[in-house]
C-alpha cells in the first residue's frame, strides 16, 4: 500500500491493549481504535502480509540483545505520515514492554512533526499510560496544516 492509500483508509480499526497496559490498570473493556490505514501500513492487514512493526521490533531487540546498542537512546521520529507511524510504533514498542528492559532508565522517545491524528480518545488515554507508566517520552510538533 502506498502513502496515499494509507492516508485514505481513515476509518478507525481496533488495536488490542497489551498485557503491560492491562497490568497498569487500563480498562480492558475500552476499545482502542486507530486510523485503519496507519495500522495496516505498520502492522499489516493480514498475517500473510509484511508486518513492518514485527520486523523493526525484531531488529531492535536483536541489536540491544547483542550489546551493539548498549547505552544508546531509542528515538523514533517521522514527519506527516511518518509522524503518525512513529507515534503508533512508539506506542506499540512501549506498551509491549520488550524494548524498555533494554533501555534501562531511559525513555523511548517519539518525536513527530505535523502528524495527523492516529487514534481517538481511548487511544489518547492508552497513549498517556504508555507515556507516564511505561517510559515513553513523546514530543509532538504540529502546524496549521495537520
Amino acid at each position: 500500500m502506498g502513502d496515499w492509500g494509507a492516508n485514505l483508509k481513515y476509518f478507525k480499526e481496533p488495536l488490542n491493549p497489551s498485557d503491560s497496559l492491562l497490568e497498569l490498570g487500563f480498562d480492558e473493556n475500552k476499545k482502542i481504535r486507530v486510523h485503519g490505514g496507519f495500522k495496516e501500513y505498520l502492522m499489516g492487514s493480514h498475517p500473510s502480509h509484511d508486518c513492518k512493526y514485527k520486523d523493526i521490533k525484531g531488529e531492535l531487540v536483536e541489536l540491544y540483545t547483542s550489546g551493539e546498542c548498549n547505552g544508546y537512546d531509542l528515538i523514533v521520529t517521522g514527519h506527516s505520515l511518518g509522524g503518525a507511524l512513529s507515534t503508533l510504533m512508539s506506542f506499540q514498542l512501549a506498551s509491549s514492554g520488550t524494548i524498555s528492559k533494554h533501555l534501562g532508565n531511559k525513555p523511548l522517545v517519539n518525536i513527530s512533526f505535523a502528524s495527523p491524528y492516529v487514534g481517538g480518545e481511548v487511544f489518547g488515554e492508552a497513549f498517556k499510560v504508555s507515556h507516564y507508566d511505561l517510559g515513553m517520552s513523546p514530543s509532538i510538533f504540529s502546524d496549521k496544516h495537520s
